[in-house]
């Protein structure tokens, strides 16, 4: 018979529910929904009548809009510096 211990869980194992993303993202669930719909959000996954959400996949989905802020804010600053000229 299978146990199951804390030691097992690894990041593709926790899943997050819908009061779980409202409360990390701050926002609603209808924002949530809407960004599903373009595209812009993981899908998640159905056990039985429940949604869950990756948490690796949230993680990912966070850390590519920590890049997308950086990378703007990279591409802001050298438009602004002056150029040099030899």
């Amino acid at each position: 018979m299978f146990e199951f211990n804390d030691q097992d869980l690894t990041t593709e194992a926790v899943f997050y529910r819908m009061k779980d993303l409202e409360r990390i993202l701050g926002v609603a669930d209808s924002t949530i929904y809407g960004w599903i719909e373009k595209g812009q959000f993981p899908k998640q996954v159905k056990f039985g009548g429940t949604a869950r959400w990756v948490a690796r996949e949230l993680n990912e989905w966070m850390n590519e809009r920590v890049s997308d802020r950086d990378n703007a804010e990279k591409h802001k600053l050298s438009a602004n510096s002056p150029s040099v000229t030899e």
